[in-house]
């Protein structure tokens, strides 16, 4: 099982340094909203933005127990479980016509840039990571209804083919094994690692499945 919430020590404390800073923001906004004496335009615009950081910030807790955790690849085929080890879905390797990463390619430029500034370092850039599930058939798209959102995000796609699109990760300090575990169990089905989003479709690869041999 591939944890896709796994983070390195630096990454830990790195969030926990921006969680800290962002309680800092919103208290001082509320501050601002109930004892400052500024124009009250000034104050409400204060409090209305902390109002919007905590609600944004109880979104993102509340839905964080059906986010894919862990990412299975076996003899069956893929796995995703979210954090409460439910299982988001399953489907078996007869169900599937190949299997890719794709990697935000303005994020991934964003990442180049960010080692320049921090040592090498990627911890705070965020490179979204998407896993691509193409269907054998539409049999195997049928037989998959908890997939449906996955396949409208995967449908913005240019490409023809139609796939299965579902977010695995910011890339904060992650290595996800996806192309190693694959090429083990399915190698004929690896379809290869390459840049995109689900904006603009997949651009351009850049470790094929020629590459991976």
């Amino acid at each position: 099982m591939i944890d896709l919430a796994a983070r390195t020590s630096r990454v830990r404390v790195l969030r926990r340094i921006g969680w800290f800073l962002l309680a800092l923001v919103v208290a001082g906004c509320l501050a601002a909203l109930v004892a400052s004496r500024d124009p009250l335009p000034v104050r409400l615009a204060a409090g209305g933005f902390a109002v919007l950081v905590v609600l944004v910030c109880l979104f993102a807790l509340l839905t964080r127990n059906r986010r894919p955790r862990w990412l299975g690849i076996d003899h069956e085929g893929v796995r995703i479980v979210d954090r409460r080890g439910r299982v988001i879905t399953r489907v078996a390797w007869g169900d599937l016509a190949g299997v890719g990463v794709m990697t935000n390619e303005f994020a991934r430029l964003r990442q180049r840039l960010g080692r320049v500034f921090t040592g090498g370092s990627r911890a705070m850039i965020s490179v979204p990571i998407w896993l691509e599930l193409f269907p054998a058939s539409e049999e195997a798209v049928r037989r998959h209804p908890e997939l449906r959102a996955a396949r409208e995000l995967g449908a913005r796609s240019t490409d023809r083919e139609q796939r299965w699109l579902i977010m695995l990760g910011d890339g904060h300090g992650q290595e996800l094994p996806v192309a190693e575990h694959v090429q083990r169990r399915r190698p004929e089905l690896w379809r290869g690692h390459r840049l995109g989003s689900p904006l603009f479709g997949p651009q351009t690869w850049i470790v094929g499945r020629e590459q991976q041999g």
